[in-house]
């Protein structure tokens, strides 16, 4: 009786973790206020700039998965996001939400006269293990969708003494296979 018993929950768990239709996709977003208004406005050197990301990953019925990568050239800021894991809650058959957290590194690379090291032209700034939590809701229609997304993350080592994290806000589009 046991194993019957088992078995059930065994195969519950595989129906439930089914891939949903459009599983795979892809995206690319933009962060609006820093073409707008730029990093650091309050500042005369404020760099206004494209801040841009691109991911893919897979949607499942109650989750999703995925990976990113993310460039603000003005400033000197690359993010790789390994892992990035969402909670989903369908709303309307048309609107998502997804909240979840994520595991990312943080690259800043100076090219300004200040910041240069004697032995490489460019000093970098390393910060392979960052946590953060994101937020989104998504419109989607058939294959296409546009979201809101949010995400607060740990800041790099070069900006803990002023600052302990990072907010971002991103417009995103995307496209599901």
């Amino acid at each position: 009786m046991h194993k019957v018993v088992y078995i059930l929950f065994f195969a519950s768990i595989i129906s439930n973790a089914q891939p949903a239709p459009n599983t795979f996709f892809m995206s690319f977003g933009a962060d609006i206020k820093m073409l707008t208004v730029g990093a650091h406005p309050e500042r005369e050197s404020a760099r206004k700039g494209l801040d841009w990301k691109a991911a893919f990953g897979w949607e499942f019925s109650n989750t999703r998965v995925r990976m990113e990568a993310q460039s603000f050239a003005e400033i000197g800021f690359t993010k790789w996001t390994y892992l990035a894991f969402d909670m989903k809650i369908n709303i309307t058959k048309h609107i998502k939400l997804f909240a979840g957290l994520e595991t990312s590194g943080i690259k800043r690379h100076h090219p300004d006269a200040n910041f240069r090291d004697p032995y490489n032209y460019i000093k970098y700034n390393h910060s392979w293990l960052l946590l953060g939590a994101n937020a989104e809701i998504q419109f989607r229609i058939g294959s296409f969708g546009i979201a809101v997304q949010g995400n607060l993350h740990q800041a790099e080592e070069e900006l803990k003494p002023y600052k302990k994290s990072r907010k971002q806000v991103h417009f995103t589009v995307f496209y599901f296979f």
